[in-house]
């Protein structure tokens, strides 16, 4: 391979890591706030500001069917569940991406996942009536979906090319 192949081949793969960073580092910053969110509604803490403001808004859409308490807190909670998995699953996505071991499985789960998070946020914005979220929660499901495309579609270096 010439140097200015390598070079490219090189770029690309940062680039690819970079993206598998971000969705680590983002979804765990998401989940924290989100956290944060949940134990200020509960009293565990004193109203710190670096908190999502979340579990106010899912209250606020899930209100037009009076629905039950425990079904926010659930619905809230699941969604923290998913985003800190996500949050694993993309730093060890990178961690083996980056050392060049078989990193498919752990990429396609995590990206699995969190579009699923996604997927399923348009889905309850459909059945309780909130068109005001879905602009937000499409643009981050495509974002996703061209993040994937790119980690998979574009060619990078691997022990074997060099």
């Amino acid at each position: 391979m010439n140097n200015t192949a390598n070079t490219r081949t090189y770029a690309l793969f940062y680039i690819k890591l970079g993206f598998l960073l971000f969705f680590a580092c983002w979804f765990a910053i998401a989940c924290l706030t989100n956290l944060v969110d949940l134990a200020n509604a509960i009293h565990l803490t004193n109203e710190w500001a670096f908190h999502s403001g979340n579990l106010a808004a899912l209250a606020k859409v899930l209100a037009i069917y009076h629905t039950p308490t425990w079904f926010l807190y659930a619905l809230f909670c699941s969604d923290i569940i998913v985003q800190g998995t996500s949050a694993v699953l993309f730093a060890v996505a990178s961690w083996q991406f980056g050392i060049n071991r078989y990193p498919w499985p752990w990429i396609n789960t995590a990206f699995g996942i969190s579009m699923a998070l996604w997927a399923t946020f348009l889905v309850m914005e459909e059945i309780f009536i909130a068109y005001a979220f879905e602009a937000t929660h499409i643009r981050l499901l495509i974002l996703e979906m061209a993040a994937l495309l790119v980690v998979h579609g574009l060619p990078h270096h691997t022990s074997e090319t060099l």
